[in-house]
């Protein structure tokens, strides 16, 4: 889900197969969002907040995936997945299975994160 955020946010329309920043359009509350009003109001800065006060439609996404990517938010995403992914690796390679009982796994695992647009 971390990566779908990052992508909807940052990712490559044409490949996303989706509107850059709906999510962020739709005040949805996704880490990604939530970690950059952190890092916001650490810094004093309320630019996310004022754009998210606005209807919808009245929303400079652009200038919210700016604010995003200029606090970090961006990055501290990028390490949370790597974070979160280590893990997940972590505890398939625990499981006591033959190892080609674990290769279709394997292989979602690693499409799934590959996926960067």
């Amino acid at each position: 889900q971390l990566r779908d955020d990052l992508l909807d946010a940052f990712g490559d329309p044409e490949k996303v197969g989706k509107q850059v920043g709906g999510d962020l359009r739709a005040g949805k509350k996704t880490w990604l969002l939530i970690r950059g009003l952190e890092l916001a109001r650490e810094r004093g800065d309320d630019e996310l907040r004022k754009e998210l006060a606005k209807a919808p439609d009245a929303r400079n996404v652009v200038a919210m995936i700016a604010k995003l990517d200029e606090l970090g938010a961006r990055e501290a995403v990028l390490e949370e997945i790597g974070r979160l992914e280590a893990i997940a690796m972590n505890e398939l390679r625990s499981i006591r299975v033959p190892e080609e009982r674990k290769t279709p796994l394997n292989s979602l695992a690693a499409m799934l994160m590959a996926r960067v647009s």
